[in-house]
């Protein structure tokens, strides 16, 4: 009973604080049960012979906890291809089909899998004031290190999280110091965390390893989890306000970490999502480092350069979510969602705005964080940045691809900086072929152009279907409403670009 009045009066306390103009922290309620009907399928193809393939391909998995819940029903199955012997590893915590496929006479081997997942979220009480109790067993495989950690990353989170006294405090620390000490990158080479944690710079894999290293030199158990994201929006609407958290479309993965009394909690570190993550993400298995084999196939006796990889993930469509209420917002410098929580923790990340912030590889599965933004003629989208010092350029390169050739269409760059409008000069997609991949597209504007202070970036089209923009969920660069299609609808994204300095 008591616990109860106190949760009531840790509510009643949010509830009193006044919504600010740009509300950063939303603490929402509320409870939904879904069902998604799921494909999942992989493809490889090849025209060398006499070599032998490893596909791990691993079903989706039960999960749950006091909020969070997702049963699997495995439906139909379909296998094209290739002879092969299938092994079926299950465990706990994962149910593997090793597929063993000996390419001798067929080009390809197709697998595709369909489930009916069952979803249930419930956000309505918060469980995450416990008192911060550190786990001391060196037995426990996730709280081990399997690299070296700096002394001085130990340090760090050791000094940082010594005077906690609730699991909410620690975990928010944690996030306001990864935010603030590293940069993300979009760099497709990893390294170990003593490097990593000497550049300052992270990519998507550095980031799990460094979150769950982190938690586990507090004293928590963490994993890594490895598994799908289907196409969705959650959609968080504050006075005129609309805040539209984006998810992509395969692979994905984000952080779980154990709290006694609730079992294995869900944090997303891209999107921004903390002690739980919507519907559309689909577990496959954990691990207790970022094991990049579980999204790869083996190749003996070498790997064919003709030889191509795909896998992916599909729902009967894309849905969007509102059902989730609004119950307070506190200030925070990063856009981020949380069930109902009473923090003495106020959520940091520096704004950090870049010359280029631009792919290094365009290849369809090369990114797992992309996003691909529409552009339509009545939708043109913005992207906001900032110069503290004076840059002058001609031209700006954006990551795009196109669907239709079109000789009647055009597109172009608006750029407004300091308080003039720049447009530079019209493109034709008037190619030779289309490609479902990105290609760099340079805009040219007539005249030179002194960069300074806010900028703001819009890519609008003209007598085209849609062209669309390479982004990267969450908030790597910037602030939290720098990407937006009008004057009242922010995207949780942030697009790439290049600027072209002299």
């Amino acid at each position: 009973m008591m616990k109860n009045r106190f949760l009531f009066f840790q509510f009643l306390f949010l509830l009193i604080i006044p919504l600010n103009l740009f509300p950063e922290w939303f603490l929402v309620n509320g409870k939904y049960n879904e069902e998604w009907r799921v494909e999942v399928t992989s493809e490889i193809k090849t025209k060398n012979h006499n070599i032998v393939t490893i596909l791990d391909f691993f079903d989706p998995i039960n999960y749950s906890n006091m909020m969070n819940a997702q049963e699997i029903t495995a439906l139909s199955s379909t296998i094209k291809g290739e002879k092969y012997v299938l092994n079926k590893i299950i465990s706990e915590d994962s149910e593997l089909n090793r597929f063993i496929i000996k390419f001798l006479d067929k080009d390809y081997f197709f697998i595709n899998k369909s489930y009916k997942i069952k979803t249930q979220l419930s956000l309505n009480y918060s469980s995450y004031d416990s008192f911060y109790q550190p786990k001391n067993n060196p037995e426990n495989p996730f709280l081990r290190f399997y690299e070296d950690i700096p002394e001085e990353f130990i340090k760090t989170i050791e000094e940082l999280v010594k005077n906690k006294k609730k699991n909410s405090d620690v975990v928010l620390s944690i996030y306001s110091w990864i935010k603030n000490y590293f940069i993300f990158s979009l760099k497709t080479e990893s390294s170990a965390i003593k490097e990593v944690y000497k550049k300052k710079e992270a990519n998507l894999e550095e980031i799990l390893n460094i979150w769950i290293y982190a938690l586990r030199v507090a004293k928590i158990p963490a994993r890594i989890i490895h598994g799908y994201s289907l196409p969705f929006s959650l959609i968080l609407k504050e006075n005129k306000n609309k805040f539209i958290f984006t998810y992509p479309h395969g692979l994905y993965h984000w952080i779980e970490f154990y709290f006694d009394g609730i079992g294995w909690i869900p944090l997303d570190p891209f999107n921004d999502t903390l002690f739980f993550v919507p519907h559309n993400l689909i577990r496959k298995t954990n691990s207790f480092y970022f094991n990049s084999n579980q999204d790869k196939i083996y190749v003996y006796p070498k790997y064919p350069k003709d030889m191509s990889f795909s896998h992916s993930v599909f729902s009967e469509k894309t849905k969007s979510e509102e059902k989730l209420t609004i119950q307070a917002v506190l200030g925070s410098e990063n856009l981020l969602i949380t069930p109902p929580l009473v923090s003495e923790e106020k959520p940091t990340k520096k704004n950090v705005f870049f010359n280029e912030f631009f792919p290094s590889e365009f290849g369809v599965f090369s990114n797992p964080l992309k996003i691909d933004m529409e552009v339509t003629e009545k939708e043109p989208l913005s992207q906001k940045l900032y110069f503290e010092k004076t840059k002058k350029g001609y031209s700006v390169t954006l990551p795009l691809y196109f669907l239709e050739i079109n000789q009647f269409g055009e597109f172009w760059l608006e750029l407004q900086v300091q308080g003039k409008t720049y447009k530079s000069f019209s493109l034709k997609p008037n190619f030779s072929r289309i490609s479902i991949e990105y290609t760099p597209v340079t805009f040219v504007f007539p005249e030179l152009i002194h960069f300074k202070d806010e900028v703001i970036l819009t890519l609008k089209v003209k007598n085209i279907s849609a062209v669309f923009w390479y982004g990267v969920i969450g908030n790597p660069t910037g602030d939290s409403h720098d990407t937006f299609k009008s004057e009242n609808e922010y995207y949780h994204v942030d697009m790439c670009y290049k600027f072209n300095f002299f």
